[in-house]
């Protein structure tokens, strides 16, 4: 079970303290999800006007939807992380298109703050998930893991997600 200080490690850099759930994951295509059934009860104090949707399709959509549940509440514009990391995985309701997601702008060719464990340097390097740090640390339980704590076992179907994303990415 996590100490209390490794929960506010990451729940107290988002502002409702729930990770792992937002607007995005909430909603469907289809206007039937929960955030239409939450809003139509309302239960909501500011109901959204519509469903939301992570841009993109296949395994872009599945990568930036993972990065926005997993690293986003970590790896966004608060102002307490950017010390630590440039980097940006959040996905804003306002994103349309996967180039204008801060994992584009702020994570390809991005040069990471250190060195990796084999010598990585950038962030995301577009084909090549081997050469890129976030996917090295993704798959890592030790001092390099991501996330950094409360983890005690990498998760295989994301890390895939991730590998095939970067390895889709163009050159």
């Amino acid at each position: 079970m996590p100490a209390q200080e490794d929960c506010a490690f990451c729940h107290a850099f988002v502002s409702d303290v729930l990770i792992g759930v937002s607007a995005l994951h909430l909603s469907s295509g289809d206007g039937k999800s929960a955030l239409s059934k939450l809003a139509a009860m309302k239960l909501l104090s500011a109901p959204p006007p519509g469903e939301f949707e992570v841009p993109g399709a296949g395994v872009v959509k599945e990568a930036l939807g993972y990065l926005h549940a997993n690293c986003g509440h970590c790896h966004n514009e608060r102002p307490e992380k950017h010390d630590l990391s440039k980097m940006r995985l959040r996905v804003h309701v306002t994103d349309k298109t996967p180039e204008a997601t801060w994992a584009y702008i702020t994570a390809i060719h991005s040069k990471t703050f250190h060195v990796g464990p084999t010598g990585t340097l950038e962030a995301i390097v577009p084909g090549m998930p081997d050469q890129s740090q976030l996917y090295e640390r993704m798959g890592l339980r030790d001092d390099w893991q991501m996330p950094p704590r409360c983890t005690l076992q990498v998760d295989p179907t994301g890390l895939k997600t991730v590998r095939d994303w970067i390895t889709a990415l163009p050159k």
